[in-house]
């Protein structure tokens, strides 16, 4: 049986699309927050109290969530958690000094759409001495990648509270957010929190949010559109051959 070049190249054509439609996607997010260190400073040398903080309760929280709930895995206490599925993962760290997070869509024509995410937050309140800052600086890591009709974010979020016991003065506060769509980002954050002539109480903490959520259906690469269009020119330039 003989076969015409028109039908050889459609079927060059079928094929070739059929493997770029059957292309994985991946989408993926992480936020890394480590080297937390704060430091105390005299406001006031001369007021004879030498700089103090006293830290109390701390509030630890982590998650591991695929399709907003769908499935869940918490805990409240320094650890890790972690879900995985062929299609992706999502994972939580928060230890002394260093915190991850991580969401990955492994392959989107398994994921269908779906969303995983990933959290971990430190909290921890106290008590500042009069005429003091505490200076916080941390080490920030944020990293995302997508495909065509995926998407994927990486957030860090730290903040910081302080007012006088005796509700002297102006509260001093400070509450960013840091966060990355698409690369990597590599930062040293600093900040400070300072109480006047009266001591302090407040809070201070960071969390590291990362999300990523797959492509319904996979979407041809513009290359694929681009093959089709030489393709269908081929098939038309063969047919003309043929009639003249």
């Amino acid at each position: 049986m003989l076969v015409s070049k028109s039908h050889l190249t459609a079927c060059a054509l079928a094929v070739a699309l059929s493997s770029a439609a059957g292309q994985t996607g991946a989408a993926s997010a992480s936020v890394q927050i480590s080297n937390v260190w704060i430091e105390l400073i005299d406001l006031d040398p001369n007021d004879q109290i030498t700089p103090w903080v006293q830290f109390g309760y701390r509030d630890v929280a982590m998650n591991a969530n695929l399709n907003d709930g769908g499935e869940l895995q918490e805990i409240f206490w320094p650890g890790s958690v972690q879900l995985s599925r062929p299609y992706g993962e999502a994972a939580a760290m928060v230890g002394d000094g260093i915190m991850r997070s991580s969401a990955q869509i492994r392959d989107s024509r398994l994921a269908g759409g779906a969303r995983v995410s990933a959290l971990g937050s430190d909290w921890r309140m106290f008590e500042l001495s009069p005429n003091t800052q505490l200076k916080l600086t941390l080490s920030v890591s944020l990293q995302a990648d997508y495909g065509l009709g995926e998407s994927s974010r990486a957030v860090a979020s730290i903040y910081g509270y302080v007012s006088a016991f005796d509700q002297s003065g102006t509260p001093d506060q400070f509450d960013d957010k840091l966060q990355n769509f698409s690369g990597a980002r590599t930062l040293d954050y600093r900040s400070t929190l300072s109480t006047g002539q009266a001591a302090g109480h407040g809070t201070i903490g960071w969390a590291a949010y990362s999300y990523a959520q797959g492509s319904a259906a996979p979407v041809p690469e513009p290359a694929s559109y681009a093959m089709l269009l030489a393709g269908l020119a081929a098939i038309g330039a063969c047919r003309l051959r043929r009639r003249d």
